[in-house]
């Protein structure tokens, strides 16, 4: 772990991010690392809870959904995005605002031991329940896994409220510059190895 903090600090990174386990956290603790903010995994059986009133991605709103994952992570995630799209096990949703862009977008991907919903970005927590019902309703009768920023308003309670039970605790983790913190708009993100 120091070799690749040398090695990114050689070139001049001025934020590290990890997300980290609590077993691991004193180790990154004693590094210099600092708390930014908690990611929850929560397990649930994928069930129809609410209407969605979500479209399905097309490449038409690519551009917008590209520009809302910038609001929520200010980097270009563009390539990843478009990976996570290209493979996503079931259809891509959008929360359309009209001529105004979108209120939010999400994916859900397959892991080894469960379907993967994220990442899920909202403008509010009506959305973030719209987008999240409407592939709830796709996976119907799978075991999903959701790793919710627990910043984002009323997150854990909306996953709650649908029978999802809290697995485990992350860390995300800085060292250096704090850089951007997570951004309210962030209701899942993809997966601590995506982010």
């Amino acid at each position: 772990m120091q070799t690749a903090v040398d090695y990114l600090r050689e070139r001049e990174v001025t934020t590290i991010k990890l997300d980290a386990t609590q077993e691991g956290r004193p180790v990154y603790d004693g590094m210099g690392f600092n708390v930014e903010s908690r990611v929850e995994r929560w397990q649930g059986s994928a069930r129809v809870a609410g209407k969605s009133n979500c479209t399905l991605f097309s490449r038409s709103v690519l551009e917008g959904v590209l520009a809302l994952d910038r609001d929520a992570f200010p980097a270009d995630r563009s390539k990843l995005i478009e990976m996570l799209i290209a493979d996503a096990c079931v259809n891509p949703i959008v929360s359309a605002a009209g001529d105004s862009g979108l209120n939010g977008y999400a994916l859900a991907r397959r892991g080894s031991n469960a379907t993967y919903i994220g990442p899920l970005i909202a403008k509010q927590q009506q959305y973030a329940e719209q987008l999240l019902d409407g592939l709830l309703e796709q996976l119907t009768g799978q075991e999903v896994y959701v790793d919710v920023n627990a910043e984002f308003e009323n997150g854990t309670e909306v996953l709650s409220k649908r029978g999802f039970v809290k697995q485990r605790d992350l860390d995300r983790m800085y060292y250096g510059s704090p850089g951007d913190s997570t951004s309210s708009l962030v209701f899942a993100i993809a997966g601590p190895e995506l982010g």
